[in-house]
């Protein structure tokens, strides 16, 4: 089994101004480098015994800058932009407009699109078969969300948490064994 953090990105102005979704290009705000990225290096440090600056292996992030720079600012030098740990392109579709989809995975137990519940068995396989190799990946809510709703089906993840159920925080960190 592998020992996995999963590391939801720190605020961005996507996330500011309610376009997070599909937003590419969104750069961290104030908040996230003054407060989000200090609290989530010093648990990386203190509960998980990592610290990036030192840190040798390359971690993995979406193809997002809000991704990659939120492992630049904790301290990481090796970062792999993947793919597969962007957010589904169904939340730019149009389909899910005006529709609050932390509220709408809380209400509907655990409710994901069918784009993100693929994504998710296909990173969870992957990882399984080693095709993915990282200890840390750097992901969105939805896509956490997603490889924790699928765990949990299996009994391998904790319950969710009442008001957001599996999507985290921004900067959370999550360890999974996949």
């Amino acid at each position: 089994m592998a020992k996995i953090l999963l590391i939801r990105h720190a605020e961005s102005t996507a996330n500011k101004g309610d376009v997070a979704f599909g937003n590419y290009e969104a750069p961290l705000t104030e908040n996230a480098l003054n407060n989000q990225i200090p609290n989530a290096k010093k648990e990386l440090i203190e509960k998980y015994g990592i610290n990036p600056d030192k840190y040798d292996r390359p971690v993995a992030a979406s193809e997002y800058d809000r991704t990659y720079q939120t492992a630049r600012e904790l301290g990481f030098r090796a970062i792999d932009r993947i793919e597969i740990f962007n957010e589904s392109e169904i939340y730019q579709s149009g389909e899910l407009a005006g529709v609050n989809v932390i509220q709408k995975h809380v209400d509907g137990e655990g409710w994901l699109p069918e784009q993100e519940l693929v994504r998710a068995r296909q990173i969870i396989e992957d990882i399984k078969s080693g095709l993915i190799d990282y200890e840390i990946i750097f992901s969105h809510g939805m896509v956490i969300a997603g490889i924790l709703s699928e765990l949990n089906r299996h009994g391998a993840a904790n319950e969710p948490d009442a008001k957001r159920g599996y999507v985290p925080l921004q900067a959370q960190i999550t360890e999974i064994e996949v």
